[in-house]
């Protein structure tokens, strides 16, 4: 009669197949947690993008002055954003326009680089669309998963460039993207503007200066034009035309 031997699953082979699926487990929890705090950074940076779209067409189509202010919760929970509006419209959308957001809870900080003597006030950041785009931020607004000014290289951060002008606005993944498009053109801005004042400094030294006087010509010939006889009236009669007349009207003398 044969034996059948049986193979046992021993303690120690189920400690091993635990600990392999636990360390599997451990680092899908990791990937998923990740993945979720970066849907989250990109779901509130495109709602912000989407706010300052809005902002930009109130103010081209309702030719309306609005703000996009940005301040840190009093409960340090996040970051607080709303629009103000200082052009009066509808009660009810403009109501519905100026309500805060939902705070900001993912991104830590929104940075400002650029000129920011007029747009961070008292911790508050303030973006302003004006005067149908003839006063509008211009700059770069950095939003990042970090609230340090210099965050470490792993955080997630994505720029926002605004040009000054109207012009669409998009979001920037990273910073050598930035410095392929947005950083050019205000590069491009600046280079203009700081040629313009020069060229305007020195126009009123250009127009005051008295050309040099031309050294005095001989006077010319009067023109030929000029010097011709005006045409013989028909009407005055020439001295061959008096002598005929004189003829033709003096009698014939009769023969004696």
């Amino acid at each position: 009669m044969i034996r059948k031997r049986c193979h046992y699953i021993t303690l120690f082979e189920i400690l091993i197949v635990m600990a392999i699926i636990a360390l599997i487990s451990g680092l899908a929890a990791i990937g998923i947690d990740k993945a979720l705090v970066t849907q989250r950074f990109e779901n509130e940076a495109g709602a912000i993008v989407n706010d300052l779209r809005l902002a930009q067409e109130l103010m081209m189509v309702l030719d309306a002055d609005v703000h996009v202010k940005f301040s840190s919760d009093d409960n340090r929970k996040g970051i607080e954003y709303w629009l103000e509006m200082d052009t009066q419209i509808d009660e009810s959308l403009q109501r519905l326009i100026t309500k805060k957001k939902p705070v900001l809870t993912t991104i830590r900080g929104v940075f400002f680089e650029g000129d920011a003597s007029d747009q961070q006030i008292e911790g508050m950041l303030d973006l302003k669309f004006l005067s149908k785009g003839a006063v509008m931020t211009k700059g770069v607004v950095r939003v990042s998963i970090s609230g340090d000014d210099h965050p470490p290289k792993d955080a997630l951060e994505s720029f926002i460039c605004l040009t000054g002008y109207p012009s669409p606005i998009s979001l920037i993944g990273t910073r050598e993207a930035l410095e392929l498009s947005c950083t050019d053109e205000i590069k491009e801005e600046q280079f203009n503007e700081t040629v313009t004042q020069d060229t305007l400094s020195r126009l009123p030294d250009n127009l005051l200066e008295k050309p040099p006087t031309p050294a005095p010509q001989e006077e010319t010939k009067t023109d030929e034009n000029s010097s011709e006889k005006a045409p013989e009236d028909s009407s005055t009669p020439s001295p061959d035309n008096k002598r005929s007349r004189s003829r033709a009207k003096k009698p014939q003398e009769q023969p004696t």
